[in-house]
């Protein structure tokens, strides 16, 4: 559907070719090792290791304050804050205790 000048959603852009062209992976968990030059993350889906990624400390600082900060965007715009893998095992973990009591 096309965008009309009274429309209060802002226009989007097609991503450029290359980006249509890249694989997507899906990941919902992750294992973290550390060498001398650099950090390894495993991404994992389903607790299958999908992918072996390699970064410079550089990079990896820089990734994790950048996806640090879309979080806090969401978590402000939403008003909630957003929980991490360790928050969620730990809530289970308790609702779980709470259910075997009753």
């Amino acid at each position: 559907m096309a965008e009309t000048q009274e429309s209060s959603k802002p226009e989007m852009t097609l991503p450029p070719d290359e980006f249509k062209q890249l694989r997507s992976l899906y990941v919902n968990g992750f294992g973290i090792a550390i060498g001398n030059a650099d950090v390894t993350i495993i991404l994992q889906n389903n607790g299958k290791s999908v992918l072996l990624l390699n970064l410079s400390y550089t990079v990896a600082k820089s990734l994790s304050q950048k996806v640090s900060e879309v979080v806090q965007l969401l978590e402000k715009a939403s008003g909630r804050t957003v929980m991490t893998s360790d928050e969620v095992l730990k809530f289970l973990a308790k609702t779980q205790q709470k259910d075997e009591k009753n």
